[in-house]
């Protein structure tokens, strides 16, 4: 026996032989000593008796929160089933409508835990719920002040009666009516909004590119084929063409784009046009017989002889087409003697 229950052994039999003096042993064998001196014994059978286990029920650590303490719902009740089941090994326990819970042990024998051992009234913040839907945001370290506002009304929504205050990175501090507080996360609350995809997402360098004479110079000539490769390319865009081909694009949806000059112009083959290497001879320079004007476009094709097309005027003058499309002249010296 412990001292402490030697001491109630003690104070029983004293209570019981007023005037002794009660001497417990370790088995509850008591020596009771009477004013006259005269001495008497009880045995442990009439002095103790083995506690029942419900004798040491014990209380959870830790109250189980809940929303109505009169009203526990059933997994409130689970959560306080389980919490007095861990304070009291091998007992069963049987939890009621307001927490009181009847706990029985393994030797039958059967306590009780009130409501207030069991269970405490939850704070508002302990239920707090993240919103249905996440609010999109362009950058989720720093929200915009009308993103802060949507994750404030989605929040509210989700806890009505609530007031949040939505940080920079979307962490949001909920203060409930009753005072409580709780914290949303970003994870809770807000997502990176997917990018809406751009007309100018989808430019397209022409299919052939404008032959120049000089990629970084171009005329206007020129500049006015680029915009309109560009535009076919691009339809219902508009291109503005620069100085060496560089073109903006602006689309519809207001979006823009840039192509290279390396993807809208090229050097023109007929910047290599060459003479012929025979010069053809004429009997009039200024009228050429239809025999003549022959002789000089075969001897332009053997100089040139990927041309698409050669055209030889009455003077001799010979304009030449290449397959790019560009063309090039040859004068009447280059080609007739």
């Amino acid at each position: 026996m412990t001292d402490a229950e030697k001491a109630e052994v003690k104070k029983a039999v004293e209570a019981a032989n007023p005037g002794s003096v009660a001497e417990v042993g370790q088995d509850g064998t008591t020596k009771v000593t009477f004013p006259d001196k005269s001495e008497g014994t009880l045995t442990p059978a009439q002095t103790v008796v083995k506690a029942k286990d419900a004798a040491s029920i014990k209380e959870p650590a830790t109250k189980t929160p809940v929303k109505d303490t009169a009203n526990l719902t059933d997994d409130e009740k689970a959560e306080v089933k389980k919490a007095v089941e861990a304070a009291n090994p091998g007992s069963v326990a049987e939890v009621g409508q307001d927490g009181t819970t009847k706990v029985t042990f393994p030797d039958k024998s059967e306590g009780t835990l009130t409501p207030a051992q069991t269970v405490v009234k939850a704070k508002d913040a302990a239920g707090i719920k993240e919103p249905a839907t996440k609010t999109p945001v362009k950058d989720t370290a720093k929200l915009t002040d009308d993103e802060k506002a949507e994750v404030k009304k989605a929040v509210e929504a989700a806890n009505p009666g609530s007031v949040a205050e939505v940080g920079q990175d979307g962490t949001t501090k909920v203060t409930f009516p009753d005072k409580s507080e709780g914290t949303l996360t970003p994870a809770q609350t807000v997502v990176k909004a997917e990018e809406k995809a751009k007309d100018a997402d989808g430019l397209k360098a022409p299919e052939t590119k404008t032959p120049v004479k000089d990629t970084a110079n171009l005329t206007d000539d020129e500049k006015a084929e680029v915009k309109k490769a560009v535009e076919a390319a691009n339809p219902r865009s508009v291109a503005e063409v620069g100085q060496d081909g560089t073109t903006k694009v602006t689309f519809p949806d207001k979006s823009e784009g840039t192509l290279t000059g390396d993807q809208t112009v090229k050097a023109a083959d007929a910047n290599g046009a060459k003479a012929p290497a025979t010069k053809t001879p004429v009997k009039d320079t200024s009228t050429l017989t239809d025999e003549e004007k022959t002789q000089v476009a075969e001897e332009i094709l053997k100089a040139n002889p990927t041309l698409e097309d050669v055209d030889v005027a009455n003077d001799g003058t010979a304009t030449v087409t290449f397959p790019d499309g560009s063309k090039a002249t040859l004068t009447p010296a280059q080609n007739c003697s």
